[in-house]
């Protein structure tokens, strides 16, 4: 934190990248996850340890105008052709961290609107990712 500036949503930048294009998204959710699990013999210690496989998931929120310019460069639908996001976090006389998250598939699509909304019709994009998550350049497994 440089002058009590922290990281926030002005000092991030995000690019969905499908053709070399980007696209203006207002939210997104990464994560990753590997499970370990006890393995258990005879007693109630266990005596080792088994480890699961290596899961990845995003979900992003988009503006309608954006989610059309995603469809277009997607080829109309948006469950038919895989991309992937760049997450830049930057402050002026911060360290700069890059997040890539690669092999994305969107899985499921939603919108709502009720009464009262100032904006609807945004949409809301889960997605499976299908490589390790790349944080600041790093994979979150090898």
């Amino acid at each position: 934190m440089i002058n009590g500036i922290a990281y926030d949503w002005e000092s991030i930048d995000i690019f969905v990248v499908p053709m070399g294009t980007s696209v203006s998204i207002t939210e997104i959710t990464y994560e990753d996850n590997r499970k370990i699990e006890n393995i258990y013999g005879k007693g109630p210690i266990a005596r080792k340890k088994g480890r699961g496989n290596y899961e990845a998931s995003m979900n992003f929120s988009i503006d309608r105008e954006e989610y059309a310019l995603l469809q277009l460069l997607l080829g109309g639908s948006v469950y038919n052709q895989t991309f992937f996001v760049i997450v830049n976090y930057a402050n002026d006389g911060q360290p700069t961290f890059t997040d890539i998250i690669n092999d994305v598939d969107i899985t499921k699509q939603a919108t709502s609107a009720k009464q009262g909304d100032k904006e609807v019709g945004r949409m809301k994009l889960d997605c499976n990712v299908g490589s390790p998550i790349l944080w600041n350049g790093l994979p979150a497994i090898f």
